[in-house]
C-alpha cells in the first residue's frame, strides 16, 4: 500500500548539528540526516522506505548506541507533524530484530526496545520539569504505539493522570487547560485502538473533562479576554462575534467520537497497522509500562511580566471551506499542529515557513489537495494572523509572526498574497463591530510594517467609502494609523503617491510631519520675544545667559502691548515660548534634540519643578509636534529618561489635556482626551513600560547584589579568611551601605509603580462617567460621541488587561480611592470590569 502523502516537495534539512567538530563520521551523519529528514525525500513510500531506515539503524545501533535514542527522541519531539511516522519507526525497529539474519550478532537485543526506553525517560523528565509541549508531543506519540509497543492500562493511567489534574482543589485555569490539551490529543492520537477496546474507560475520561469544562466560570474572563468588546449586562450584541474556545473544541470532538463509535469527526491520522501490516508481528511480550506519574505544581508568577499563556480565545477569521473548521476533526489536529511548530521554530523564521507550507506532505488524507482540498495559504495565514491577535498578547514577539509572514509571501507570492488579502478584508470589516482597540492596535501595526516589505501597495479605494463615517469610528482610527505608520517607515511623499485622491484630500488622516513653531508666525503677539530666545540659542548663549533672559520674558508678556496677560497666563505662555524655542532648535534631528536637552539640562529642571509647570511642558510638545506623533513619542519617552518628567505627568495630561488658562489667542484648538487616536495608548503604554522597565531593573541589581554578598560571605567562610576586626567591620559596613542604598532606590521605585497605576485607574474611572449610556444601543446606531464612549471603554478593557500584574500590587487603594464613593457601584460597568480583571489572577493562580 502505498502512502502518497509522503511524496511531496521538500528536499532540505531544518537543522544543523555539525557547528564546529572538523571530526565528522561519514556513516553517522548520513544516518542522522535520514532519522531526521524523516518523509522528506522525493518519491517517499511509507511501505517500503521506512523499514530500510529501520534496518540501517539497526544494523549501525551498537556502533553508535550512545547517540541514536537522544537523536530520535529530539527529532519526534521537535517534529510534532511526524509524530506518527516516527511511532512507525519504532515499531518497525522492535520487530526488525525477529527478521534479522540468525548470524547477526545483534538479534539478542530489541533496538526499538532501547529507543523506547530512552524515550521514556526523557519524557518523565520533561514532565517534572514542566515542559508541557514537549510533554504533550511525546503523550500522542506514545498515543501512537497503543497497544503494539504500549499497555494499554498504562495508557489509561497516564490519561487519568491528566485528567486528575483537573479535579484538583483550586486548580488554575491555565495547568487545567493544558492538562486538558494533554489528554485529549493522546485521546485522539490513540483513536484507532479505541474503535475497538476499552470504550467505557474512554467515555469516563471524556465525561470528566466535559464535567470541567461544563462547570468553569468564565464570564469575568470572559469580559476581559474576549476579543471582542460589550459592556457588562450589554442588552445589544454585536452584529459578528467570530470566536473559537479551544478547550471546548476538545471537549465536543472527544464527545462526538464517543457517540459515532469512533467514526466522526474523522481525523487525519492514519491507522499504521493499516499502513504497516508488518507491525502486526509486533510480540506482545514486549509492551512497555508507561511510568507512574504526578503532574508537579505550576508556578505561573503573573507580577513579573503578563503572561502570555491567559489567552483563551482565538479569532476565526475566515468561516468557508477554503479552511478547515475548527470544530471539525481535521481542524482539531491541524490547528494544534500549526500553533506548535510556530512555537517549536520561533527563533527561526525562514525554517518555519518552509515547514509551514510543506505541511501537506505530512498530513494523510490528501487534505490539502487539488479544487476540493482545503487552501493550505489560507490555514495558515489566518493561524497565523489569529496567533498574532491573541488576547492579552501573543505567544513570541510580535516581530517573529511579523517576519514569518513576509517569509510565506516571499515563499509562495502568488499563493499566500490572495489569501492574505482575503484574510486582511474579513478582518476589516470586523472593525466597528466590535473587535477590541488592542487588536485594532496590534493589526494596524502588522499591517503597515508588511506593506513596507512590500511597496506599499494596497487597494486603498476599497475603504473610501468608510471615509464618511463619523470621526471616531474604529475603521478611521485604524486608516490613520497605517498611513502614520506608513509614513515612519517610509517618507510623507512616498507615500502620498500610493494613496487616492478622496485620501490625501482628508487632512485628519494624513499630513506631512513637520513642527508647529506657532511663534514663528509675524502676526503672533509674542513673536519677538520668541525670535530674540531663538538668537539666543543660535549663538550658542550660556546657561547663566538664558537664564537671564528667561527671566524676562515673563515681565515682558505681561506688558505686552498686543496681547496683556495676568500673572498665571503670563508664566504658562513664558514656559511654552521656552520650551518651544528648545524644541525648535533641536527639530532638526533627533541627534539635536539630545544635545540641547544635555546642554540645558539644569535650565530645564529648574524652571520645570512644579507639577504643573512640567505638564505645560508636555502641553508645549504636543504643540510644537502635533503633526508628527513619532517625534511626540520619542520627546516624552527622553523627557523621562532624563527625569525631567514624572510619569504620572504624562498621565495626568493624557486624560486632561486641555489648559483653559493658556490664551486661545495663542492656541484656539481645546484639545479632548484622544480616544479615536491610537498614538493615546502608544504615549501611554510608554510611560508605563519606563516604569515597569525601572522596577524590573533595579530589581535584577537588588537581587544580584544580594547573591554577590551571599557568595562572597560563603567563600570566606569557606577559606576560615583570617582578617582584623576592624577591617572585616569596614567591609561589611559598604557592603550593606551599598546594599541599603539599592533597597531605598528599589522601594521608591516601587512606590512610583503603585502611584501611576493608582492614577492611570482613577483617570479612567472618571472619564468613564457616563458610559453605560451606550449599553442599550446596537453598534450601528452609534453616533460619533457614542463610538468616544466605545473607544473609551474599550482603552480601560485592555490597559486592565495588559497591565494588570503591575495593577494587581495596589488592589486595595485603587478600590479605596476610584471605586469606594461610587453611587450604585454594583451596576456601574467600570467596577463590573475591575472586579472582572480580579479573575486574571485567579486564572493563573
Amino acid at each position: 500500500m502505498s502512502y502518497n502523502s509522503y511524496n511531496n516537495s521538500r528536499r532540505r534539512s531544518y537543522y544543523d548539528d555539525n557547528r564546529g567538530d572538523s571530526r565528522v563520521d561519514g556513516r553517522w551523519e548520513k544516518l542522522k540526516s535520514r532519522i531526521k529528514n524523516l518523509a522528506e525525500d522525493d518519491g517517499f513510500e511509507i511501505e517500503s522506505d521506512l523499514p530500510r531506515l529501520a534496518r540501517s539503524i539497526q544494523q549501525l545501533y551498537y556502533s553508535y548506541q550512545d547517540v541514536i535514542p537522544d537523536t530520535i527522541y529530539k527529532y519526534l519531539t521537535q517534529q510534532p507533524h511526524k509524530t506518527q511516522l516516527y511511532a512507525s519507526l519504532i515499531l518497525l525497529l522492535s520487530i526488525s530484530y525477529n527478521q534479522s539474519d540468525e548470524n547477526d550478532d545483534n538479534n539478542d537485543d530489541n533496538v526499538g526496545q532501547k529507543v523506547l526506553d530512552y524515550c521514556l525517560i526523557s519524557w518523565k523528565e520533561c514532565l517534572e520539569s514542566k515542559r508541557w509541549l514537549e510533554l504533550k508531543i511525546g503523550t500522542n506519540f506514545f498515543a501512537s504505539l497503543v497497544p503494539a509497543l504500549i499497555s494499554p492500562d498504562s495508557f489509561y493511567e497516564t490519561i487519568n493522570t491528566f485528567i486528575k489534574v483537573i479535579e484538583e482543589p483550586g486548580v488554575s485555569s491555565l495547568r487545567a487547560e493544558k492538562a486538558i490539551e494533554c489528554a485529549s490529543e493522546a485521546l485522539m492520537y490513540a483513536s484507532s485502538f479505541l474503535t475497538t477496546q476499552s470504550k467505557e474507560k474512554y467515555d469516563s475520561y471524556v465525561s470528566r473533562i466535559e464535567h470541567y469544562i461544563q462547570n468553569e466560570d468564565l464570564n469575568d474572563v470572559r469580559l476581559v479576554l474576549y476579543p471582542w468588546v460589550n459592556l457588562p449586562k450589554n442588552n445589544s450584541s454585536n452584529k459578528v462575534d467570530n470566536c473559537v474556545d479551544p478547550i471546548q473544541i476538545y471537549g465536543k470532538t472527544l464527545r462526538s467520537l464517543a457517540d459515532s463509535e469512533f467514526k466522526e469527526p474523522q481525523l487525519p491520522l492514519f491507522d499504521i497497522e493499516e499502513v504497516l501490516p508488518t507491525v502486526r508481528e509486533v510480540d506482545p511480550a514486549l509492551r512497555t509500562e508507561l511510568p507512574s506519574v504526578l503532574i508537579p505544581a505550576d508556578d505561573y508568577n503573573t507580577t513579573i511580566s503578563p503572561n502570555s499563556e491567559t489567552s483563551r480565545w482565538k479569532l476565526q477569521i475566515l468561516e468557508d471551506d477554503s479552511i478547515p473548521s475548527p470544530e471539525s476533526g481535521d481542524g482539531v489536529i491541524i490547528y494544534s499542529l500549526l500553533r506548535d511548530m510556530m512555537t517549536l521554530y520561533n527563533r527561526n523564521r525562514i525554517d518555519c515557513a518552509k515547514i509551514l507550507t510543506d505541511l501537506p506532505t505530512f498530513i494523510y488524507g490528501n487534505l490539502f489537495d487539488g479544487e476540493n482540498g482545503y487552501n493550505l495559504e489560507s490555514t495558515l495565514v489566518t493561524t497565523l494572523l489569529s496567533e498574532l491577535l491573541s488576547l492579552p498578547e501573543p505567544k513570541h514577539p510580535k516581530l517573529y509572526y511579523s517576519s514569518l509572514m513576509t517569509e510565506l509571501c516571499k515563499r509562495e507570492p502568488k499563493r499566500v498574497a490572495p489569501a492574505l488579502g482575503r484574510s486582511i478584508r474579513k478582518l476589516y470589516t470586523f472593525i466597528g463591530e466590535g473587535l477590541d482597540i488592542e487588536i485594532i492596535f496590534r493589526l494596524s501595526e502588522w499591517f503597515a510594517t508588511h506593506l513596507s516589505n512590500f511597496g506599499f501597495n494596497w487597494v486603498w479605494k476599497e475603504w473610501i467609502p468608510d471615509l464618511d463615517l463619523p470621526e471616531s469610528h474604529p475603521k478611521k482610527t485604524f486608516i490613520k494609523r497605517i498611513i502614520e505608520l506608513e509614513i515612519r517607515l517610509s517618507y510623507f511623499d512616498r507615500i502620498a503617491q500610493s494613496l487616492p485622491e478622496a485620501i490625501l484630500n482628508k487632512p485628519e488622516l494624513i499630513t506631512a510631519p513637520s513642527p508647529n513653531f506657532i511663534y514663528a508666525n509675524e502676526e503672533n503677539p509674542f513673536n519677538g520675544i520668541a525670535m530674540n530666545m531663538m538668537d539666543a540659542l543660535k549663538n550658542r548663549a550660556t546657561s547663566d545667559q538664558l537664564t537671564a533672559q528667561f527671566d524676562k520674558i515673563e515681565d515682558e508678556i505681561k506688558v505686552n502691548a498686543s496681547l496683556p496677560l495676568n500673572d498665571v497666563s503670563a508664566k504658562k505662555v513664558s514656559r511654552d515660548i521656552i520650551s518651544q524655542c528648545l524644541l525648535n532648535v533641536g527639530s532638526r534631528s533627533f541627534s539635536h534634540f539630545l544635545n540641547v536637552i544635555e546642554k540645558y539640562m539644569e535650565i530645564l529642571k529648574k524652571f520645570y519643578q512644579e507639577k504643573e509647570d512640567r505638564i505645560d511642558l508636555l502641553r508645549s510638545v504636543d504643540r510644537f509636534w502635533i503633526k508628527n506623533s513619532q517625534m511626540k513619542k520619542i520627546i516624552v519617552d527622553k523627557l523621562l529618561q532624563y527625569r525631567l518628567l514624572d510619569p504620572t505627568d504624562v498621565i495626568n495630561w493624557l486624560f486632561k489635556p486641555n489648559d483653559e488658562t493658556f490664551p486661545n489667542e495663542i492656541d484656539d484648538r481645546n484639545p479632548a482626551i484622544a480616544w479615536s487616536d491610537i498614538n493615546f495608548g502608544e504615549l501611554l503604554k510608554t510611560t508605563l513600560n519606563k516604569v515597569n522597565s525601572r522596577v524590573y531593573q533595579q530589581g535584577l541589581k537588588l537581587a544580584e547584589n544580594k547573591k554577590k554578598d551571599e557568595e562572597e560571605a560563603s567563600i570566606a567562610k569557606a577559606k576560615s579568611m583570617q582578617v582584623d576586626d576592624e577591617g572585616a567591620m569596614t567591609v561589611k559596613n559598604e557592603e550593606n551601605k551599598d546594599n541599603s542604598h539599592s533597597q531605598i532606590t528599589y522601594d521608591n521605585l516601587k512606590k512610583e509603580q503603585r502611584e501611576c497605576f493608582v492614577i492611570l485607574i482613577k483617570s479612567f474611572v472618571e472619564a468613564l462617567e457616563g458610559v453605560d449610556s451606550i449599553a442599550d444601543l446596537s453598534i450601528e446606531e452609534y453616533s460619533n460621541s457614542d463610538w468616544d464612549k466605545w473607544l473609551s471603554w474599550s482603552w480601560y478593557q485592555a490597559f486592565l488587561r495588559e497591565y494588570w500584574p503591575s495593577i494587581s500590587e495596589a488592589v486595595e487603594t485603587i478600590t479605596t480611592l476610584s471605586f469606594e464613593d461610587m453611587p450604585n457601584k454594583e451596576q456601574d460597568p467600570r467596577w463590573q470590569l475591575w472586579k472582572s480583571t480580579l479573575a486574571l489572577s485567579i486564572r493563573c493562580n
